[in-house]
């Protein structure tokens, strides 16, 4: 053994270790002056696997002393059948993988706490919200025979707004809850056609108003689905709706195939299309292509986000690939038969 050995283990008792005793008695010593830490681990116990582990030595393993430092220790037998061992003081690193933990479990609690605020905020608001958008339309419907034009287009003004704000509110509720962990996936076998359909009707207003063509293109042996319906109509209709947003004039198209046991579709645009540099946070929290753009179509900058976590959860992968003025294609590739992951609970209900 050397000087920084003596120093390391046995700091202001280097003459407690001397040359030509046994492994044994150096640790019995060591355990005995105080010098490492137990924890609730009885010392004749900590000793007897100290010398077992010295004896058939495999690998690395962190030793902590009483005086806070860490040790790195190192063995490994030798081809004339003695043994080395190696220490390192690994102490700032330690700390600092410390203070890392700290520091993520505290983002984490932090994160849990605006989940349940915007989750708590957001479902209070809604209430009143739905409250609004039903009498509005309860009085469009009674008056409509009774109003002058002015006031009937102001109380349209009311309902477009409301709707506009309800769905920014359900977004950040989705958010919340998918970071929260209360999305959970309920598979059910079903056909993608029927859900096209319904997310295509879903924008077909939206796209009236701006005269844009939407077409529907499937492959002929698209297989029944097992996986979640809703969730995957809740993808097709944010990609849908985004893309009919961002499209002035052209179409908006959904091309559906079956790939080695998978569904892809596409959803393609003739849009304005999305910069090069934009690409890789698009599908962030509260992103956006840039401020003029939110501006000018509005939103959260959350439904591309929360379509991402989605089809996460559905075990697939989506893809963009765009160009400015040439539009946009979005691609999901998501199982045709749903398998949950090894250790999650299907029978929690989402809230």
């Amino acid at each position: 053994f050397n000087s920084r050995y003596r120093k390391m283990f046995f700091p202001f008792h280097e003459d407690l270790v001397q040359e030509g005793e046994t492994f044994e008695a150096a640790i019995r010593r060591y355990v005995e002056e105080g010098l490492v830490d137990l924890g609730d681990q009885d010392p004749e116990a900590y000793i007897a696997e100290r010398i077992a582990r010295h004896r058939n030595p495999h690998g690395t393993f962190l030793q902590q002393q009483t005086d806070g430092r860490w040790v790195q220790i190192d063995e490994r037998k030798t081809e004339g059948g003695g043994i080395v061992a190696v220490g390192t003081d690994i102490t700032s690193l330690k700390k600092a993988e410390i203070d890392l933990t700290l520091a993520r479990d505290e983002a984490m609690r932090a994160t849990r706490a605006k989940s349940r605020f915007l989750a708590n905020m957001s479902h209070e608001l809604r209430t009143p919200m739905n409250a609004i958008i039903g009498f509005t339309r309860l009085v469009m419907r009674r008056s409509k025979d009774n109003l002058d034009p002015k006031q009937y287009g102001n109380l349209e003004k009311i309902l477009i707004s409301s709707e506009h704000l309800l769905s920014l509110i359900n977004d950040i509720l989705d958010i919340s809850k998918i970071e929260a962990g209360h999305a959970v996936v309920q598979p059910v076998r079903f056909e993608l056609q029927e859900v096209i359909e319904d997310s295509l009707k879903t924008v077909e207003p939206m796209a009236e108003s701006r005269r844009l063509e939407l077409v529907e293109r499937q492959d002929a042996d698209l297989p029944e689905l097992d996986t979640d319906k809703e969730k995957l109509r809740q993808i097709l209709i944010n990609l849908l709706s985004n893309a009919v947003k961002f499209t002035e004039e052209g179409s908006v198209t959904v091309a559906a195939r079956h790939r080695g046991g998978r569904i892809v579709v596409d959803v393609i645009d003739t849009g304005i299309g999305i910069p090069k540099e934009a690409l890789d946070h698009i599908f962030e929290e509260f992103s956006q292509v840039d401020d003029s753009s939110t501006r000018q179509f509005g939103g959260t900058g959350l439904g591309l986000a929360i379509t991402h976590h989605l089809v996460g959860l559905l075990g697939g992968e989506i893809e963009v690939e765009s160009a400015v003025g040439a539009g946009s294609t979005f691609t999901v590739s998501v199982p045709a038969r749903y398998v949950a992951p090894e250790g999650a609970d299907l029978t929690k209900a989402a809230s």
